[in-house]
């Protein structure tokens, strides 16, 4: 068992790191590097947009990029 503690600090903080730097996160890279998980158009039907599967097919590499556009983002915590 894991159990952790982030604060809406640390959040607030890494999202505020990359909203000024501009830079496109890859998110794919990320999985893959840290979970060792292979996002692919199964996955991401299974678990977050179906309809990938009718236009892509299946077994197809996906590769997930984000980036902070207008915005920085903010999280706060309530009892």
């Amino acid at each position: 068992m894991l159990q952790s503690y982030i604060s809406d600090y640390v959040l607030n903080t890494a999202f505020e790191a990359g909203f000024l730097t501009g830079n496109t996160l890859d998110i794919s890279y990320l999985l893959l590097k840290y979970l060792n998980v292979t996002v692919t158009s199964d996955n991401l039907a299974k678990y977050i947009i179906p309809e990938v599967l009718t236009k892509y097919g299946s077994g197809k590499a996906v590769s997930i990029a984000g980036k902070f556009v207008d915005n920085l983002t903010q999280t706060k915590f309530s009892k």
